[in-house]
């Protein structure tokens, strides 16, 4: 079995499989090991920024394809670079992907440590739900961070101010509320855990397990059934097949809360919005507040600058991805069209003065609003703002989106093969019916976890 993408769901599929004695593994990857290209930008959680930025220059080519996503007009006049909780029975047609039968696969992968309040210091306690993890989860690691920020207590305060609920912990399956987030780093070194580091690194060591780095898949060659039988690939400018007996695969400290839109910021927005946040379900969040003890905007000194960070969750605003050529070594076009529609515009700015309401909770703001400062105060001065800072949080999904067979813009179904053709599956958060709310690494190695269970069940 071939793995085309040595990301998330990759590796842990790679892995999995691989411990199966019976069968041969290989995994196609175009990059190669970040500790060794990336150093500690890769392994270091505050690094974590670092190569980030929507300026195009600071792409790092032995970690980032450097897709450039297209110029957008109704939200900014400049580039971005495009950096890249679970489906539902509904959308997939399977009653497997409730979250009471997925909670078992979300409880696979980790091996969750408890927070360790003697190097977090007074005052860090926190609620959090240990029936989240299974005693013999692993190996991916799941912490808290052993530094307990002081900005983080005012930050608890500003959120209960605003009525938010403390929660325990985001691991359950509801968000309604604040609560710390678990970090995937290893709680002993203090580094990143990353499925490199975890699945990768087990499978080397316990299995046959075979890596192609610095390899390129080229093309998936079918037969003439469409039965996919080999991939061809690039190493240092040799092209090559390498073939398959079964089939591919192709994957492609924070304190947080997430609130319905309050009543008081809800009355100015239209009917319209109104109609399309009653499409979710009554259970989802639409705004995520997320304060950072850091200036993420430029600043005309060096004084200390904390900022109230808004996530959009309830987008209706659509994407697209559209392919050039059949080389992939030429970059596809992306739209992100961000705020295209009137309802994100409206929770955009909603959003915007919902920030400036929790920074104001802490009690701890010193001085004028540095950004975008005190005069902006109107819909209009707030949209035009936003227009040109408004970024991502790095969770492109659903391209190829799992669904049913008569749904048009499904690519794959709920054992996520591809529709049309036989021994080839998409398994990564592209395969995402839709972006659930939460952060979504968790369901990429929860998918991951499933897929590689059918797929050893022969499903």
């Amino acid at each position: 079995m071939q793995i085309i993408g040595g990301g998330t769901a990759g590796l842990t599929v790679a892995q999995r499989l691989a411990e199966n004695p019976q069968l041969s593994v290989a995994v196609i990857e175009g990059g190669s090991f970040y500790e060794i290209d990336n150093g500690n930008y890769s392994q270091i959680p505050a690094y974590d920024v670092q190569f980030s930025s929507p300026d195009p220059a600071s792409i790092q080519p032995l970690v980032d394809w450097g897709i450039i996503a297209s110029p957008q007009a109704v939200c900014c006049a400049f580039e971005h670079l495009f950096v890249e909780s679970s489906p539902t029975p509904y959308h997939v047609g399977d009653q497997s992907f409730t979250f009471e039968r997925l909670l078992a696969y979300f409880r696979k992968s980790p091996h969750f440590t408890p927070p360790d309040y003697a190097k977090r210091g007074p005052g860090s306690s926190l609620l959090y739900s240990p029936d989240a993890f299974s005693s013999d989860g692993g190996p991916l690691q799941v912490s808290y961070t052993n530094f307990y920020q002081p900005f983080s207590t005012y930050v608890k305060l500003a959120l209960q101010k605003l009525g938010l609920q403390n929660i325990p912990g985001m691991n359950s399956g509801s968000l309604l509320g604040f609560s710390e987030f678990t970090l995937t780093v290893d709680p002993v070194t203090g580094v990143r855990s990353s499925s490199e580091t975890s699945f990768l690194q087990a499978a080397i060591a316990n299995s046959t397990l075979q890596v192609y780095h610095r390899t390129v898949a080229k093309k998936v060659v079918f037969d003439n059934e469409k039965r996919a039988k080999s991939v061809l690939v690039e190493t240092a400018g040799v092209m090559y097949e390498l073939s398959a007996r079964k089939e591919h695969r192709s994957t492609v400290n924070r304190s947080a809360g997430w609130e319905k839109i309050p009543r008081s910021l809800r009355g100015g927005l239209s009917n319209g919005t109104l109609t399309d946040l009653a499409k979710f379900p009554g259970d989802w969040p639409e705004l995520e507040l997320l304060p950072l003890a850091s200036a993420a905007a430029p600043a005309a000194d060096s004084d200390n600058y904390a900022i109230a960070s808004i996530a959009l969750l309830t987008t209706t605003s659509r994407g697209n991805v559209t392919i050039l050529s059949d080389d992939t070594n030429q970059n596809p076009v992306v739209s992100l069209n961000w705020l295209l529609t009137a309802t994100d515009r409206e929770i955009a700015v909603a959003g915007f003065k919902r920030a400036r309401q929790l920074a104001a909770a802490t009690g701890i703001t010193v001085g004028p609003e540095v950004l975008p400062g005190a005069e902006v105060q109107t819909d209009e001065q707030i949209l035009d703002f936003i227009r040109g800072t408004v970024g991502p949080i790095h969770h492109a999904s659903a391209t190829c989106a799992m669904g049913r067979r008569n749904n048009t813009n499904a690519v794959v179904d709920s054992k996520a093969k591809v529709f049309g053709v036989q021994g080839l599956r998409v398994v990564d958060a592209s395969a995402f019916p839709l972006l659930p709310p939460g952060h979504p690494q968790a369901s990429v190695y929860m998918l991951a976890e499933k897929i590689a269970d059918d797929i050893l069940k022969a499903k």
